[in-house]
């Protein structure tokens, strides 16, 4: 299994994800700037071989890195209550069909908006049926692969909630997102089966947006009550304003 990279310096002190508390049981937003300091310390670099890995599958079969090049790899992580991911597994889910010489793999890391209705994973087991209820929530024909329950490979891809890497046949990465957007993996793909090299390229931000329901909505009925309120404390203003103009369910949960 890949070891994730022990980052220690000053910027990340904030930060300490370990398996001790790599399960949140609350989501901030105080966190995203450090966040993103171990996203840019961590995160396979452009150019380079990612480190192979192995993971079981949904059905428990052993899933290895190493043993799928020679064609192109998509790796994205998500979970059920990560409305981000959740938005773009059509997208994600058309360019797997499009391009059947491709391997598309979802990793299942923990979960991004916890609450009563979903709350942290404290075992294995909880963590493989969260992904069990996404998969036929969802419909994913895509190779489901479940992270340990420290989120050791998540943490060496850098510990983002939704991000997306294309590795070429040999394993060389080409793009990386934090968050993953659909377009940018089709670009990489279409330069690839062309037999063209994609420049490399990366990004911090969100994509194109992609809401499949009223903002807030989808974290209340995954992640419940606890995951929305968690979500509207010390919200970016933009986040805010959309929050406040949602469904009266929503506005009934976020704080004042």
């Amino acid at each position: 299994m890949m070891p994730a990279r022990q980052v220690a310096n000053g910027s990340m002190n904030e930060y300490r994800v370990s398996s001790r508390n790599y399960n949140y049981a609350h989501f901030e937003f105080s966190q995203e700037n450090p966040a993103k300091v171990y996203w840019r310390s961590v995160a396979p670099a452009l150019g380079t071989v990612m480190n192979d890995f192995e993971l079981l599958s949904l059905d428990g079969t052993e899933w290895r890195l190493s043993t799928h090049l020679g064609a192109p790899v998509v790796i994205e992580c998500g979970s059920y209550t990560c409305p981000i991911f959740c938005s773009r597994i059509s997208a994600m889910e058309d360019l797997a069909s499009e391009y059947d010489d491709t391997t598309f793999v979802v990793v299942y890391v923990r979960e991004a908006h916890p609450g009563e209705v979903t709350p942290p994973h404290s075992s294995l087991d909880e963590k493989r049926a969260c992904a069990s209820r996404l998969v036929a929530a969802e419909s994913i024909r895509r190779t489901v692969l479940i992270d340990d329950i420290g989120g050791s490979v998540h943490l060496a891809l850098g510990a983002s909630p939704n991000p997306v890497f294309v590795l070429d046949s040999q394993g060389r990465l080409v793009l990386r997102r934090r968050w993953n957007e659909p377009t940018d993996v089709r670009r990489c793909l279409l330069a690839l089966s062309a037999g063209r090299h994609p420049t490399p390229s990366e990004a911090m931000g969100f994509g194109a947006p992609c809401e499949r329901s009223p903002s807030g909505e989808e974290i209340l009925k995954r992640g419940g009550i606890q995951a929305l309120t968690d979500f509207s404390i010390g919200a970016p203003s933009l986040v805010r304003r959309m929050l406040e103009a949602s469904t009266p369910q929503v506005q009934r949960h976020i704080q004042k």
